[in-house]
């Protein structure tokens, strides 16, 4: 995703100090909702940066960094029980093997490697 060239002029002028008012009397091809817009994609553009950048490169797994929930621990560690191979266990959770094992060293689990 990238910004408009009409959004990135909005913002310019946001960033320089003035006000949204000013930018429409001054812009005649711009209103208020246009300036509301161009400020909505810059805030989806950096939350989409700040996603990606939380990843390491090449890193295809997107839940690798994300904590792992109470409910999640319980549902590994019940599959784990039921002799769910570690391969299946990461299909289901969305998550890499590897990171699959190191949950299941921090949890004590590891008699199931």
């Amino acid at each position: 995703m990238q910004l408009s060239t009409k959004d990135r002029h909005i913002l310019e002028d946001l960033a320089a100090g003035k006000k949204p008012d000013d930018i429409v009397v001054e812009r005649h091809d711009v209103t208020l909702k246009d300036i509301a817009q161009a400020a909505h994609n810059a805030l989806r553009l950096d939350t989409l940066h700040r996603h990606t950048s939380t990843h390491k490169s090449g890193d295809t797994d997107t839940r690798t960094y994300e904590v792992w929930t109470p409910s999640e621990d319980k549902r590994l560690q019940s599959m784990l029980e039921h002799g769910t191979p570690i391969q299946t266990i990461s299909n289901v959770l969305e998550r890499h093997p590897m990171v699959i094992r190191r949950r299941m060293r921090q949890l004590e689990l590891d008699s199931y490697l």
